[in-house]
């Protein structure tokens, strides 16, 4: 039978979680500000051939 957790177990696991999920968290906030550049490169591109193909075209 395994022996009951203690309530200094429980606190040390909860403070654990708690280091792990701001990590991650933190770690989310930077990959979606890079996606958010990455966009605005891409929406800059995106304007750029279009006006390329509407002066070679026009």
């Amino acid at each position: 039978m395994p022996c009951p957790r203690t309530s200094e177990q429980t606190k040390r696991e909860r403070e654990q979680l708690r280091a792990e999920t701001v990590a991650v968290t933190a770690e989310l906030a930077a990959i979606t500000s890079r996606l958010q550049e990455y966009v605005v490169d891409l929406q800059g591109l995106i304007r750029q051939m279009q006006r390329t193909n509407g002066e070679t075209s026009g």
